[in-house]
Formats: structure tokens, sequence, C-alpha cells
């Protein structure tokens, strides 16, 4: 631990601890330090200590640290291993309680208190002093904070029990005092927590003497952490060039014979290391690194290589340039690199030109829970632009992690089937055989709100032909323009209306291009409420017809609901039922239905409209619409007979029957005869 402090001590030269200071880190066993240069500088130190510190001095120590390099916060964070818990405990628990709601609860509720602790019962039994009630203490949650930091500071689950109660005539005033800044603090410290960060975090560090964002895991092994992977530099390989500022050890290996061999061992102080994110154009610079990217061209006298790598720390990366003699194959190994940070006008980036390079491992993420995790979700590379796993390594992955089983759920495929039963046979892991499959709505229909209209006889009743002209695609946001509908009964048109609409908003140019309607032309009309009554009421209680019918009615259920107008009529979508009568069609457009149909020449935007000077296209619609509903009618006489049809019980027999069609027609343009079905 002597290590570790001295490392502490001098990644910050500039803080002066006093002898009873420095005598707390004699049990520091790990640290490292974050720091956030924004706008507020402030600095945090994560430490873990062997058994309990006093917090009066670690608030202290913040003080002088934060003196020291006149910054405006500092922060230790502390876990405390094996620590024997007692009453002291409690009150340090107390005044983190106090430094981070800026309150006075030592002073006010557990002053002359007894606290207690009850091993058997990992739990605190705190008697409060006469008077001093425990109402509000449970009601402040007092005791669930003490729980909180009791688990993540000692990595103890205690309880809390409070005992006191105030005469019902007599509050003291001090806890009444106390009670009053207790809520006013609380009240602050949501108010600070619920606010949005406005300086975005950093690692990035300010100047200090020898600081780094280097993190030490593990002191005998020698791992240390930069950005998100933990490297082992126990032992460096230098692959390329000598590097500075490292020790070589001696070493006695003993072979299975019981020889002795003596070799040379280069080690590296975690000092003299910092990361990717510090690095600095026109500094020296040291860092741990994994190599994702690596190219290589020979020089123009050809005896030797110009080296370009791409390395990481999972959380920055920059590009490393050396020229080697000998060949390095370096792609996916653990290196550390010192060289010279320096701007490349060609990359239009800072990069790394590197004096030395040497190997060491990687240490690979482990599940280290008790209990073991399964993996119910799992994405492979077979999961088109969503997975980055290896099939072929998951198991062994899942393996080293401990886990029992693991489930593959690739999206629509059962590609990574194969190579994860293979990998898996002289394996403990289970592999579970998942997908994430599509789901195809095959829920689509013709008639829609019919309900106490399935006996209503379609082609013996009246039936409304209608058509719309808006302001754009949205129910919500656009407006009516123009209303067209017909009565139809026994293949004839009974009534017409015919109406524009003032839809309250300017016509956009290109709508006015598509519909031929202008601002002019709707000044006028009536307004949607208006227009849409009279609409409700020439239809009556009829079913109606439109093509894409759920389109239409949606501007007229939102005006309806608007204004308090009762719209319940059925409705029959024509493109649904094309679709189903017409499988060898790929388009249902009413264009291409009055093409298909030889109705003639079908005029405006949806074939439909109900202005005079295009009357035509109004019985061409309703023809069209008939000529569709005939098919049915050999059938079925009703809506229930309509509604009842099984859209996709026969999609193959339908599907190849549109093929059979086409094929047909394709045979009769190229006059290559007849095709089997």
């Amino acid at each position: 631990m002597e290590q570790v402090k001295d490392l502490f001590f001098k990644k910050l030269s500039k803080y002066a601890p006093t002898k009873i200071e420095s005598a707390i880190f004699d049990k520091l066993k790990k640290f490292s330090i974050k720091v956030q240069n924004d706008t507020v500088k402030a600095l945090r130190i994560e430490a873990t200590f062997e058994g309990a510190v006093s917090k009066k001095l670690i608030f202290k120590v913040e003080d002088s640290i934060r003196k020291a390099y006149g910054i405006d916060y500092v922060e230790i964070a502390c876990t405390f291993e094996n620590v024997v818990f007692n009453a002291d405990i409690f009150d340090d628990i107390i005044l983190t309680l106090e430094k981070k709601y800026n309150s006075g609860y030592s002073k006010g509720f557990f002053e002359d208190s007894h606290v207690e602790w009850r091993e058997e019962e990992s739990k605190f039994v705190v008697s409060l002093r006469e008077n001093v009630s425990s109402e509000f203490l449970y009601f402040s949650s007092v005791g669930d904070f003490i729980k909180e930091c009791a688990k993540k500071e000692y990595g103890r689950v205690v309880e809390t029990d409070f005992v006191g109660e105030a005469s019902a005539e007599y509050t003291s005033a001090d806890e009444e005092k106390m009670r009053l800044e207790t809520i006013k603090s609380l009240a602050a410290y949501e108010a600070r927590a619920s606010a949005p960060d406005k300086h975005e975090k950093s690692n990035s560090l300010f100047p200090m003497d020898g600081n780094g964002e280097i993190q030490i895991i593990d002191v005998e092994k020698e791992h240390v952490q930069a950005g998100r992977i933990v490297f082992d530099i126990s032992s460096l390989n230098c692959v390329f060039g000598e590097m500075k500022s490292v020790k070589k050890v001696s070493k006695v290996k003993t072979d299975d014979e019981g020889n002795e061999t003596t070799e040379e061992i280069i080690k590296i102080s975690p000092s003299k290391l910092t990361t990717i994110k510090q690095i600095e154009d026109g500094k020296s610079v040291r860092f741990p690194c994994v190599v994702f990217a690596s190219d290589g061209k020979d020089t123009k006298t050809g005896d030797a290589t110009n080296y370009k790598l791409g390395v990481t720390d999972m959380e920055c990366s920059v590009t490393v340039r050396f020229t080697s003699e000998l060949p390095q194959k370096l792609k996916g190994k653990a290196i550390i690199v010192e060289g010279k940070a320096q701007y490349d006008k060609f990359e239009e980036e800072t990069v790394v030109r590197a004096y030395a390079i040497a190997v060491v491992k990687k240490i690979p993420r482990r599940d280290t829970h008790p209990t073991p995790r399964v993996e119910l979700h799992l994405h492979t590379n077979m999961s088109q632009t969503d997975g980055l796993c290896l099939p072929d390594k998951v198991i062994s992955t899942a393996e080293y992690w401990n886990m029992p089983a693991i489930a593959v759920t690739d999206h629509g495929n059962a590609q990574s089937y194969p190579l994860i039963m293979s990998n898996s046979r002289k394996s403990a892991v289970k592999p579970i055989y998942g997908m994430e499959g599509y789901l195809v709505d095959d829920t689509e229909r013709a008639v829609y709100d019919y309900k106490g209209f399935e006996e209503r006889n379609l082609f013996d009743d009246e039936f409304v032909i209608f058509d719309l002209e808006t302001t754009g695609l949205s129910a919500v946001n656009c407006g009516i323009t123009e209303i067209g509908a017909v009565k139809y009964k026994n293949g004839e048109i009974i009534d017409v209306l015919e109406t524009y609409v003032n839809p309250g908003m300017a016509i956009p140019e290109k709508i006015t291009e598509l519909t031929g309607i202008t601002d002019e032309m709707v000044k006028d009309a009536p307004d949607e409420k208006t227009a849409v009554s009279q609409f409700l009421e020439f239809c009556g209680d009829r079913i109606l017809v439109a093509h894409n019918a759920t389109f239409d009615t949606s501007f007229i259920r939102r005006v309806a609901v608007d204004n308090g107008l009762k719209f319940t009529n059925p409705y029959i979508d024509t493109v649904a039922l094309s679709r189903y009568i017409n499988p060898d069609l790929s388009r249902h457009r009413l264009n291409l239905l009055a093409e298909y149909y030889k109705l003639g020449e079908c005029v405006g935007k949806f074939g439909f409209s109900t202005r005079k000077e295009k009357s035509p296209a109004t019985s061409k619609k309703a023809e069209s619409s008939n000529r569709n509903t005939l098919a049915f009618k050999k059938e079925g006489k009703n809506v229930r007979e309509i509604v009842e049809r099984p859209f996709y019980e026969n999609l193959s027999k339908k599907s190849s029957s549109g093929k059979a069609a086409r094929a047909k027609n394709n045979a009769r343009k190229t006059g290559k005869g007849a095709v089997k079905k």
C-alpha cells in the first residue's frame, strides 16, 4: 500500500498533507482521479481503503486539495473494505448525509442520542433524546440513506431503527427548527438533482503536475485501466524501438524438472502512463491501447515499411505512425505506445509518431457477480446491421463469463445455428435457439364499423360513394377543400352532393397543382362543420364506399368529433376489395382500375371529382365500384358475406393465379403460345 500512497501524492504533487492527513493514506489500496474542466473546475477521486477512515479527516483532505489547486470542488468517493461496524460508523454516515444535503442532523435530531450496533441483526438502533420524535426521520427517509450509504461505501446491508417519542403537548424549539431546515434542505437538493446539467461532464484534466486518468485496478498483479480496457503491464515485450522510463527486473523461473532459469522482465510504472484522451499536440505521450487497424506500405528504398495503426482504449482512438525494418503484425494486440503527438496536415488531425512500441496483455472482461446471469437476447453478425458478435465466439465467451446458458435471437433468420451448435458440443454452456420474427398483418379487411349492418342487402339497398380533396395527408393538421358524393341503387346514381369546403387555412401550392382547387375557389364556401353536417345528412345511415376509405373517413371523423356530430356509418374500402378480387394487379390506383375494367379515361388525382366540368369521372368511379362489387354478387348479397370472406386463406392460390394471368398476358404479347399452370 505504500506504493499506492506514494503514487497518490505524486499525482497530486501540489497537495502537502499534514501528518494526520498523511496517515489515513497508509490504508489506501487503489484510487482513480477524474477531473471536470468546464465552467466549474471539479476533481473526483475514487479511493478504496483497507478498514475504516474518519470522514472528518476525509472532508479535511478534500478541502486541502481544493485550496492547493485553486479549484471549485473536490470529492473523495470512498469505499472501505473489511470494516468492523460500530457506533462510529453511524456517525460517519450521518456526516456524509449532512454534507450531501447541506443540513445539520447531528446537531438537531441526533444530539445527545445513543447509538447501538447489533451485529446479529445487522442493525443500528438509535435512541433519540427526550421529547424528540422519530416520526420525521422516517418521513424524510434518513433510514434509506443510511442503508444506501452503508451498502455503497462499506459493502454492508444494514437497517436502522429510530426510537423516540415526543409528548402530544410538547415539540422542542430545536426539533421544530431542525424540521423546517431539513425540509428546506431536502427541497433544495431535489431541485438541484432534477435540474438539467448545464455543463457536460468531461474527463479532460486541467493542468496539474503529473496528473492522468490511468486507474490502478490491482496493485499486486499490476493491472491498470485506460478508457474501458484493463491492461496487464507486469511484463512488456518491446517489438519496436527502445522504450524510456522502464526498468528491467530479473526473475527466476523453475520448470517441471526443477531447473531454474533467469529471465529479464521489462516493467513500467503506472505513473508513467496516460490515456489517449490526454494526448496534446506537440507533447510526448506514453499510453496503453489496442490495435484495431493496421496498414503497411514499403518505403521507396524497399528496406523498411511505413506502418499506420488505428488504436483505441474504447473511449478514444488515435492514429499511430512508425517506420520499421522488421515486419510487424500488431492488429488485435494490446500495446503501449511511446512517441510524440503531432498535427498531421494531410490527415487533418493529431497523430502519434511512435518511438517505441511494447506488447502487453489485455485482460478480458468477466462477469464477477456471484450468481451467473443468462443472456436471453443476443444478436450475432447474422442480424443485418444489428449485431457484431461472431457466432463461433459466442459460446466460448459465455463460458469464460461463467454463463450456464445463452440465447441467440437474430432478426428473421437461423443462420447462426450451425456454428452455435458445433461450438457448444465441447462446452458446458447450453445454447438456446431463438429468433426475432417478423409479423405479417393478416387482419386486413375491406368493411369497417359494420356491426348492426351484417344483414343489410348491399345491392338492393342504397349506398354512398364519396371522395374528399384535402390540403394534405394529415387529418390532424390539414383541412377539407371539397366533398363529392353520389347515392347509388340498383346500378344507378339517384342523387349527388358536391361542395367546396373552406378549410380555414391556406391551400399549399403543390395541392393546388394536384387538385386544381385554389384559395379563391373556397373562400366563400361553407366551413368544415357545415359541409360535413351536409354530407352526413346526405348519407343518413347508408353504407359508404371510398377508394382508400380510411384516409377519407379520418377527416370526416375528426370534424365530427370536434363539433359533436354523429358519424357511425359502416364503410367499404375498394382498395382492399381490389387487392382481393384482382390478385394479378400489382397496383390498385383508380386510374389503373379504370383501365383494367375498360372504363375509359379516369379524371383527377384520385380518379373521382364531382365538379360539373369533370362529372364523367363520377360515373366512372361509380361504375368501377359497381363492377368490383359485382364479383361478390354471385356469391354473397350482404355485408356479412363480404366481411367473412377469407382474405388470406387462399393467399398462395391467389398469388399463383395472379402469376398465371400475367404469364398468359406475356405469352399473348410475345406470341409464344399458352403457358401451363
